[in-house]
């Protein structure tokens, strides 16, 4: 039985990382030019708080998550670079384990920012993922909302 719990629970983690949406910056936002910011969906449908892209103008933006309605986040990831580098699987979904920046909250934080290194805008994209859990319901995983879907 346990066996069987487990093999539906990773099959139930497969379906849901096949679909998911990455940021690309350059398709319809400059973001030396300020500030993009996008919900932070869990679940596919529950807004959960916000991503915010800042450029700080010297080589380097920032990523914040902002939680709100009770909601924490565990666990986050970022990925930011070309999409041709992003770590995926063979189905072409991210590998948000191989995702260059990541922290596990504990304690869990409604809060977080990440300051990423750019050196090219060519061809570039970011990915934000989180673990996200609420006083009352189950925990989820969470992507900021974009553009392209694998």
């Amino acid at each position: 039985m346990k066996k069987l719990f487990l093999l539906l629970v990773m099959f139930a983690v497969l379906i849901a990382c096949n679909k998911h949406e990455v940021e690309d910056l350059n398709t319809h936002y400059d973001l030396k030019e300020g500030v993009l910011e996008k919900d932070l969906m869990a679940g596919q449908h529950i807004y959960v708080g916000t991503v915010t892209y800042v450029d700080t103008e010297d080589g380097f933006f920032k990523v914040t998550y902002d939680l709100v309605d009770g909601w924490t986040m565990s666990e986050s990831h970022v990925y930011a670079g070309t999409l041709g580098d992003m770590p995926r699987n063979t189905p072409g979904a991210p590998k948000i384990g191989k995702f260059p920046y990541k922290t596990d909250h504990d304690p869990e934080v409604t809060t977080y920012t990440y300051t990423v290194p750019v050196a090219n805008f060519d061809d570039f994209v970011c990915a934000a993922h989180a673990v996200v859990n609420h006083p009352t319901l189950p925990s989820e995983t969470a992507w900021a909302v974009g553009n392209q879907t694998f």
